[in-house]
């Protein structure tokens, strides 16, 4: 890698820096572990008008959990296209056994971890499964990695597109919040969801014509003290394929994004003498209070049973006593949060705190269907907690005092880790927001804020 100096610092890879890789062709993109398409969201976002050819066309994706394939069709399909419309007359000839048959073929799973059985996928109503089957084939869906062969990438005509292949594999056995099984072994081998990674490899191990770009990104746990060995023969064996790799921990709050987001990213480019350098860390200009709204629709408050239910959530562990104000014996006024129901999950789902039963009344849950598309202010919503006429809470934290005290436009976990956790409070952005429903994350407004 060339030493980094802010002159040759490049924002993305289609940038005009001399000597350093860019993409110049159309691309074609691959999406492994591709979710709702996050990956290509990203991607579409810097690539308009920066390519010859001006086009970015999915070509493959690979996700084979049932929530996340009808998400992603949902999302990125478009149902005017005279093939989609024929492809769903097609779907809706297919009677249920034969739905049944190829999607165990495929491989499809219910819950993440494990593909579907028979007898759950005949449960099903045949509507949803057209729409499983439908989804697949929309979205040119490879579906169980654990099948995949590199043939089934169809990469061909590298000289005319640019092969971009995202494989942002399972963190769950990675992260501190996980199982910490590590990624030693492939779940196919009897190994762990973030073992997966190796199928990855395989695949691209397999495939003839190599693709010039593979985009990774992870928990920073992927090179921790347990998981660096794996991650360095993963170098090693990309490496001995052809590519070049660069990777690096990058938070989104030194990019633009008033999040503490730390990931890390690793760009493998099929050049043994490419380059690349990550762009330059900048000062935050946008905060949270920012990006907070005045007002939310009543269909994202939880109904009265629904709360009442999350306050009695895990007793054990006290989850209303977890936030507290700046007088202490006054009410609770902090936040928990609330596994949105449904099958998606986003972003913050918390609740504010006002006087119920015994003193704790958890009040204005945002988003009842489990997301979290907006964020507010006001009365109405999504990680609302009461700011006290001295303009603090007082958050229960491992440091000396005990506490943290959180003003507006803070972002605050409150989670039960707090005991032992250091960052509770996060000036003027959000701690980090997963795909799993938020559960430990609210921001901190003033509900006099008009």
């Amino acid at each position: 890698m060339a030493k980094k100096n802010k002159s040759t610092y490049q924002l993305d890879l289609f940038c005009d820096s001399e000597n350093l890789y860019k993409i110049t062709k159309p691309i074609r993109l691959i999406e492994f572990f591709a979710g709702v398409g996050f990956q290509r969201m990203g991607i579409q976002k810097v690539f308009p008008n920066k390519v010859n050819g001006g086009t970015l066309e999915s070509w493959k994706i690979c996700e084979w959990a049932i929530p996340s394939i009808i998400a992603y069709d949902a999302v990125h399909t478009n149902y005017d296209d005279p093939k989609i419309k024929e492809n769903e007359q097609l779907a809706k000839t297919l009677d249920k056994e034969t739905l049944v048959r190829l999607l165990l073929q495929l491989g499809v799973s219910k819950d993440y971890n494990v593909p579907a059985t028979e007898k759950e996928l005949l449960r099903l109503e045949h509507s949803k499964l057209v729409s499983i089957y439908l989804s697949i084939v929309n979205t040119h869906n490879l579906v169980n990695i654990m099948n995949v062969k590199g043939s089934d990438l169809e990469i061909c005509d590298t000289d005319k597109y640019e092969y971009v292949v995202t494989y942002s594999f399972p963190c769950q056995d990675l992260s501190l919040a996980g199982t910490k099984g590590g990624m030693a072994v492939s779940q196919k081998e009897g190994g762990t969801r973030s073992g997966l990674v190796w199928e990855f490899l395989r695949i691209i191990k397999e495939c003839e014509n190599k693709p010039q770009i593979l985009l990774m990104e992870n928990v920073p746990q992927v090179h921790s003290k347990d998981n660096n060995g794996d991650f360095y023969f993963l170098q090693c064996e990309l490496q001995k394929l052809g590519y070049k790799n660069f990777w690096q921990d990058m938070n989104a709050k030194h990019y633009g994004i008033p999040q503490n987001r730390d990931r890390t990213f690793m760009l493998s480019i099929y050049d043994k003498d490419a380059d690349y350098v990550f762009p330059e860390p900048e000062p935050l200009k946008v905060f949270l209070e920012d990006l907070l709204e005045d007002n939310v629709d009543e269909s994202y408050f939880l109904s009265d049973d629904q709360i009442e239910a999350i306050s009695k959530w895990n007793a054990q562990e006290k989850p209303l006593e977890n936030a507290i104000d700046l007088n202490e014996k006054e009410n609770i006024v902090g936040c928990i949060t609330a596994r949105g129901a449904g099958e998606m999950h986003s972003g913050m789902k918390l609740v504010k705190i006002g006087n119920y039963g015994n003193g704790h009344h958890a009040k204005d849950v945002y988003d009842s269907k489990g997301l979290s598309p907006t964020i507010t202010t006001g009365n109405h919503g999504l990680g609302t907690t009461i700011a006290d006429s001295r303009g603090g809470l007082k958050i229960k934290n491992a440091n000396s005092k005990g506490y943290l005290v959180a003003h507006e436009g803070d972002g605050v976990d409150i989670s039960t880790r707090m005991e032992h956790h250091r960052g509770t409070v996060q000036k003027k952005m959000s701690q980090t927001l997963t795909t799993q429903g938020g559960n430990n994350v609210g921001v901190v407004v003033d509900d006099k804020r008009s």
